[in-house]
């Protein structure tokens, strides 16, 4: 784990995947993930094919989610995953990830927007690197996931970027995907 906290701090819980931590120096809990780096990725994958820009978009099962609703579904996510410690940067994550989740391996790509270290959330110490990319060169395998019951229950679809608004309109779409749309409408309005 290569995490580099400037703080002390208690640990409140500790499972396999998660620790429950507070700030010695302040009365606050959050969620403190144990797997890779700590950080993670978040991939808005965008292709052109028959002059429409297409939006990969995961149809995913996450329990966390699901943990407010009655009926077990899918939602709509982007591609996200872990820096692990293998990785020798978000980007090279990011690629790892597009492949595991998506099946696509990126053999040339645009970087239109990257911000680095971005917090996600006041309840977590996860930093994101958040990337929207345009690729222009792939070849396509079948998505393995990361080995996950869940990642076996989940897929990658492609949209057409004019009907992503749409999809905000469903309530099974998660902030990623609201607030990606209106970032990627924004880039792709400067191209």
């Amino acid at each position: 784990m290569n995490q580099s906290f400037k703080r002390d701090y208690d640990i409140l819980w500790q499972g396999k995947w998660v620790k429950i931590i507070s700030p010695k120096d302040m009365p606050y809990e959050m969620v403190s993930e144990l797997h890779g780096t700590g950080n993670a990725i978040v991939c808005y994958p965008l292709v052109e094919k028959d002059d429409k820009i297409f939006l990969g978009v995961r149809k995913e099962h996450c329990p966390p989610y699901l943990m407010k609703d009655k009926e077990d579904r899918l939602w709509y996510t982007v591609i996200t995953g872990m820096i692990d410690e293998d990785d020798n940067s978000a980007e090279e994550a990011m690629l790892r990830e597009l492949r595991e989740e998506a099946g696509i391996i990126a053999n040339d790509y645009e970087i239109l927007y990257h911000k680095s270290n971005c917090p996600n959330t006041k309840v977590s110490d996860i930093r994101n690197d958040f990337f929207v990319i345009k690729i222009t060169d792939f070849e396509i395998e079948k998505a393995k996931g990361d080995g996950t019951k869940n990642e076996e229950l989940s897929k990658t679809v492609w949209i057409p970027f004019e009907n992503v608004k749409t999809l905000l309109e469903k309530d099974n779409v998660d902030w990623f995907i609201i607030s990606g749309y209106f970032l990627i409408k924004l880039i792709l309005s400067k191209e």
